[in-house]
Parts: C-alpha cells; structure tokens; sequence
C-alpha cells in the first residue's frame, strides 16, 4: 500500500509538472496585441499675455511637443466659423425699478 501511495504521489506530481509546462509554453507563444497611434487630434487656443485669443497662425509659428520631443504637424487648420453663445441678463427686481420704469 505504501509503494502504491508513492507512485500515485509520483504521477501526481508529474502531471501537475507537464500542466505548469503546458501553460507555460501556451502563454509565452500566444500572440501579442500591438497597437500604433498614427495622428493625433489637439484642439486648442493660443492666446497672449493678456488672454486675448491669437489670430492668424501659421504652420510654422506653431509647435507641439510630446515629453520635451518636438512633433512635426502633419496637418494644421484654423477654424474660423465658431459658434457664439451670448446670455443676457435683465436685473427686473424691485431695488432696480426706477431704473428700468420707462421700459415698459
């Protein structure tokens, strides 16, 4: 009984071996997924000093830099028909009556 024990134990362990081997050998051939990004889309808004938005740059006056490395633009477009939101907003309470009391 005691050989028996020991070569079950033996064949245990050796199937449990060729499995760890098996997935081993399945995981180190398995395909890896690669991927490349080949243009990237940056929306912005150069403006000054003074935060005034910035009109009529060129291609050569702007530049993108990706981790201190500079990228070269492959296209670069200004876009001139934004929308535009505009609120207007009427102070009607009563501490302002009498100046908006020829209004109505």
């Amino acid at each position: 009984m005691h050989a028996f024990n020991r070569l079950f134990a033996t064949i245990r362990n050796l199937v449990l071996l060729a499995c760890v081997f098996a997935i081993t050998s399945i995981s180190q051939n398995a395909p890896a997924f690669r991927s490349g990004i080949e243009l990237v889309s940056i929306p912005c808004t150069v403006v000054d000093s003074n935060g005034a938005a910035v009109a009529g740059l060129t291609r050569d006056e702007f530049s993108v830099y990706d981790n201190g490395v500079m990228r070269t633009l492959q296209d670069f477009w200004l876009d001139a028909d934004l929308p535009l939101t505009l609120g207007v907003i009427i102070d009607a309470s009563e501490s302002n009556s009498r100046n908006t009391s020829g209004l109505g």
